[in-house]
């Protein structure tokens, strides 16, 4: 029942630059505990064919039902109930504002993910929504259909990404695929999206990526190395030995 033209307003004054949006949806991956992070930026086609989607798939915990309408309620979420001292991971991502870093960069979004066993899948066409300015007693909320999918149907909604990240299929697909996994993917995009730069969104996530051990980002098939680890060293010190 939020108003569209609050959403609009509210996230194009959030995410004025398509690189921090896409490193939004990478930390909703840290966030749910994800170790692999794959984000897949298409390529201009050299003819007339339309463009390949925006993906964004981690292997974190997924989302059920459950999940899924949290993700839709706008400025809520359940990561500021947590207390950073009983996690591994303290959250580093906005709270109940992700979303709205895909608005901003296009008008269809879709999201997949696979958790409990069972794959379910919405499909949001921001156009939708315009000219839904205020809400009015009188008109039906805006309503979003979750689906369950089968594998093979997933498959089909995914399918780009077999070719463009073989990695990402097989954490998703396959003998060794995780339990879990989410795939975030975006097209019909908007003029912020003419911005994005692939070199300056490799430096953007190799900065902003955390310096753990168990969480890595590949980008278009490519594994980032943080920023962090190439620090300089400024003093070595020893801690034991026979002088001690």
């Amino acid at each position: 029942h939020i108003s569209f033209e609050i959403i609009r307003l509210f996230s194009e004054g959030l995410y004025q630059s398509p690189h921090k949006a896409i490193e939004e949806l990478v930390s909703n991956g840290y966030d749910a505990g994800a170790n692999d992070v794959h984000v897949l930026v298409p390529e201009e086609p050299e003819d007339s064919s339309p463009i390949t989607p925006l993906w964004v798939i981690d292997d974190g915990n997924g989302m059920d039902a459950a999940g899924f309408h949290q993700l839709w309620q706008v400025a809520y979420s359940s990561k500021a109930d947590i207390d950073p001292s009983t996690v591994e991971r303290a959250p580093i991502g906005q709270f109940g504002i992700g979303k709205l870093a895909s608005y901003v960069l296009a008008w269809h979004l879709t999201h997949i993910s696979k958790s409990d066993g069972r794959i379910r899948c919405t499909m949001m066409d921001f156009r939708l929504l315009e000219g839904r300015h205020q809400y009015q007693e009188e008109e039906d909320p805006f309503t979003l259909d979750l689906y369950e999918l089968t594998e093979d149907e997933a498959k089909t909604l995914l399918q780009d990404v077999q070719t463009r990240a073989p990695d990402a299929w097989r954490l998703m697909f396959g003998a060794d695929s995780k339990e879990s996994w989410t795939a975030a993917g975006m097209r019909d995009f908007k003029s912020l999206y003419e911005r994005l730069s692939v070199p300056r969104l490799r430096w953007v996530l190799s900065t902003g990526l955390p310096l753990h051990s168990n969480f890595s980002i590949h980008m278009n098939g490519e594994a980032l190395e943080s920023s962090k680890s190439r620090g300089n060293v400024i003093a070595s010190f020893t801690i034991g030995g026979e002088d001690d």
